[in-house]
C-alpha cells in the first residue's frame, strides 16, 4: 500500500508539470499574438509587399521608438493625404522652357543668412519643419544606418515617409534633411547633390536660395548633402566627395550623384540635372573664364555620375590635398572605363561663380605628378580604399550635413611614382581653397 501511494504521488507530480508547461505555452502564444497585432498596425504596404516601418531599427531601440511615437502620430495624421496609393503620371522630362529669356536665370548673390533662406523656403511651415528636424535627428540616432542599403528593408527617407514626417511645401513633399519630391507626378530620377564644404557659410546660403527652386522646377526628386571637412588640414575636395557618396548610400538609394561646388550658380533653367547622358559635365562656360571652356577635357565644378558609374570608376582619388588636378584625375578614370562624357551646349550650360578673396594658381608639382601617374592608383585608390572616422550627420531643414575629419591615406608600396605628399598637414588658410573667415560650424 505505501508503494502504491508513492507511485500515485509521482504520477500526480508529472501531470502538474505537463499542465504547467501547457499554461506557460498558452500565455506565450497570447503575448506573441499581441505583439504581432501591435506591429501590424505600423506595417505599411509597399509595392504589394508588407513592410514594417520599424525594419531598420534594432530590437534594442524598439522601446525608444515607442517612447516618441506620440510625437509622430500628429505628423501621420496631418500627412496622410500625401501618401498616395494610386499611380501618378511620370513627371514631364525634361523641362524645356522655349523662351530663351525666360530660361535665363538671374542669380541673386547678395548676402543672406541660412535662417533667412529657411524662412523664404518654408514660410508659415517653418515651425513645423523645425520640429520635424529635431524629431528626425532623434530617430536617425536610433536607426541601424551602418547596414548595407541593398540588404535593408527600408531606407531612412522611406521610414520618415511611413511615419508621416513630411509636409506639403508649395507642391513638393518635403522630408527632413533637405529631401524633396513632387506631389503631382512620379519623378523619373532621384538625384543626390553632394557639395564639398568648408568656411563658405555665406556662399552656401546663396547656393541653396538659388538651386532649390531650379531643381523643383525640373520636377526632380532630390536631396542635398553638404560634406564639411572638419579639420585644419589642406582641403581635399575629392575625398569629401567620396565620403558624401558613401554616407548618402547609407541613408537612401539614388539614381545618380551630382558633385557640385558651392560657388557655382546655374544660369539656365534648361540645364537639366537629371541622370540622362551621364557621365556629364554640366558647365559649358562661366563668368570667371568669360563663358568658355579652358580645355575640352575639363571635368570640374559641376559633374554627374550614376551610382553604378561611380562604383565602376572607383570614385575619386583620395590623394589630392590642396587645389587642383582631382577633377582631371577622375576624368581619366571615366575615359579608361569606356564612358563618353556629355556637356550642354552654349548658354544652357553657363554658370556664374560667387566671387571671393581667392587667387587661383596652378596646381602644385606634387599634384601634377599624381595626375600624370594616376593610372597606377585607379584600382586601389578611391572608394574601395578610403578610411575615415565616423562622421557626424545632422538633418537640417535645408540639407543633410555630413561633418567628417578626413586624414591622409596610406601610401602603397606598389605605387612607384611620386613620393607620399607631406603638404597635406599644412594649415588650410594657405591651400588656395577657401577665403571666407566665417566658420562652417555656424550651419543651422
Amino acid at each position: 500500500m505505501p508503494s502504491i501511494t508513492r507511485l500515485t504521488r509521482i504520477k500526480w507530480t508529472k501531470s502538474k508539470i505537463i499542465l504547467g508547461f501547457i499554461a506557460v505555452s498558452f500565455i506565450s502564444l497570447v503575448m506573441l499574438l499581441f505583439m504581432v497585432d501591435v506591429t501590424s498596425k505600423i506595417a505599411v504596404s509597399n509595392e504589394g509587399r508588407k513592410k514594417s516601418a520599424l525594419s531598420i531599427f534594432t530590437d534594442r531601440n524598439y522601446s525608444v521608438l515607442r517612447s516618441i511615437s506620440g510625437q509622430i502620430s500628429s505628423y501621420q495624421k496631418n500627412s496622410s493625404h500625401l501618401k498616395r496609393t494610386i499611380p501618378l503620371p511620370t513627371c514631364i522630362h525634361p523641362v524645356i522652357i522655349s523662351n530663351a529669356s525666360a530660361a535665363r536665370l538671374r542669380p541673386d548673390v547678395s548676402f543672406v543668412t541660412l535662417d533667412e533662406v529657411c524662412w523664404q523656403t518654408f514660410g508659415d511651415n517653418m515651425s513645423t519643419v523645425g520640429k520635424m528636424s529635431r524629431l528626425s535627428n532623434k530617430l536617425l540616432g536610433e536607426m541601424n544606418v551602418t547596414a548595407v542599403s541593398e540588404e535593408r528593408n527600408q531606407t531612412a527617407d522611406e521610414v520618415f515617409h511611413d511615419l508621416g514626417l513630411m509636409i506639403d511645401v508649395e507642391g513638393y513633399i518635403y522630408l527632413p534633411g533637405g529631401h524633396w519630391k513632387p506631389i503631382d507626378c512620379d519623378p523619373k530620377w532621384k538625384v543626390a547633390f553632394v557639395v564639398p564644404f568648408r568656411d563658405r557659410i555665406d556662399h552656401l546660403a546663396i547656393f541653396l536660395r538659388h538651386m532649390i527652386p531650379i531643381l523643383q522646377l525640373q520636377k526632380l526628386e532630390f536631396s542635398i548633402f553638404i560634406v564639411e571637412q572638419n579639420n585644419n588640414m589642406s582641403f581635399n575636395r575629392a575625398m569629401l566627395l567620396n565620403v558624401g557618396f558613401l554616407e548618402a548610400l547609407k541613408l537612401t538609394r539614388y539614381d545618380c550623384y551630382v558633385f557640385h561646388d558651392v560657388d557655382h550658380l546655374a544660369l539656365n533653367a534648361n540645364n537639366y540635372y537629371g541622370c540622362d547622358s551621364m557621365p556629364r559635365h554640366f558647365i559649358s562656360g562661366d563668368d570667371y573664364w568669360d563663358y568658355r571652356i579652358l580645355y575640352d577635357s575639363l571635368f570640374g565644378g559641376v559633374t554627374g555620375l550614376t551610382t553604378s558609374q561611380m562604383r565602376h570608376v572607383n570614385g575619386f582619388s583620395n590623394m589630392y590635398w590642396g587645389w587642383g588636378a582631382e577633377d582631371d584625375d577622375i576624368y581619366k578614370r571615366v575615359l579608361a572605363k569606356g564612358y563618353f562624357r556629355s556637356r550642354p551646349e552654349g548658354p544652357v550650360g553657363y554658370y556664374d561663380t560667387i566671387h571671393h578673396d581667392h587667387t587661383i594658381t596652378s596646381a602644385s608639382p606634387e599634384l601634377l605628378c599624381l595626375l600624370e601617374h594616376s593610372f597606377e592608383r585607379t584600382e586601389d585608390d578611391g572608394l574601395n580604399s578610403i578610411t575615415y572616422q565616423e562622421p557626424d550627420i545632422e538633418l537640417t531643414p535645408l540639407f543633410t550635413k555630413i561633418s567628417v575629419d578626413i586624414r591622409k591615406q596610406a601610401w602603397k608600396e606598389k605605387w612607384t611614382k611620386c613620393d607620399p605628399l607631406p603638404f597635406a598637414n599644412q594649415n588650410h588658410e594657405n591651400d588656395g581653397n577657401h577665403g571666407s573667415e566665417q566658420n562652417g560650424n555656424e550651419m543651422v
